[in-house]
C-alpha cells in the first residue's frame, strides 16, 4: 500500500503520527497505547503501477494485517495483537486507445499529377457546362 494524501489520526495517548504521502511507511513516536487498545488511521491507495492494477483486479477485497514484532514496534513494550484492516481496491477501467489511420502521403510527382488531372477534370466541367 502507499500513503494517499488526507488526515491521519489516531486515539492513543500522545506521541508523534507522521505518514509521508506517497512512501509506505508510518512513524509514530513516544506514544502509549491505552489498556483498550488503539487505532491509527492513515488514508492508503493501491500502487498505480501494472503489478498494483493488475493485484487490484485479481485480489479487490484484501486484509492488512500489522503483525507485533516485525511491522509495528511500541515503545512501552510488546504488544501481542496483530492489527488488521480491511482494504478495497476499485481498478480503474480500462481505457482503450485506438491510434488514427495514417493517411498516405503523396510525393511531389503523384501529386502533381493529381493536380492535373483535377484542372483536366476541371475544364472539362466548364466546356461542358458552356455547351447547355
Amino acid at each position: 500500500m502507499v500513503v494517499a494524501g488526507g488526515a491521519i489520526s489516531n486515539t492513543c495517548i500522545k506521541g508523534s503520527l507522521g505518514a509521508g504521502e506517497g512512501g509506505n511507511v508510518i512513524d509514530y513516536t513516544g506514544f502509549t497505547v491505552p489498556p483498550g487498545g488503539c487505532a491509527i488511521t492513515v488514508p492508503v491507495t493501491w500502487p498505480n503501477t501494472d503489478a498494483g492494477v493488475q493485484a487490484c483486479r485479481s485480489s479487490p477485497s484484501v486484509t492488512n494485517t500489522i503483525t507485533p514484532g516485525s511491522d509495528f514496534l511500541s515503545p512501552t513494550g510488546q504488544i501481542n495483537t496483530p492489527a488488521t484492516a480491511s482494504l478495497v481496491c476499485h481498478a480503474p477501467d480500462e481505457l482503450i486507445v485506438k491510434q488514427p489511420e495514417r493517411v498516405p502521403a503523396l510525393d511531389s510527382s503523384k501529386l502533381a499529377l493529381m493536380g492535373a488531372a483535377l484542372t483536366l477534370l476541371g475544364m472539362w466541367a466548364l466546356r461542358r457546362r458552356q455547351r447547355s
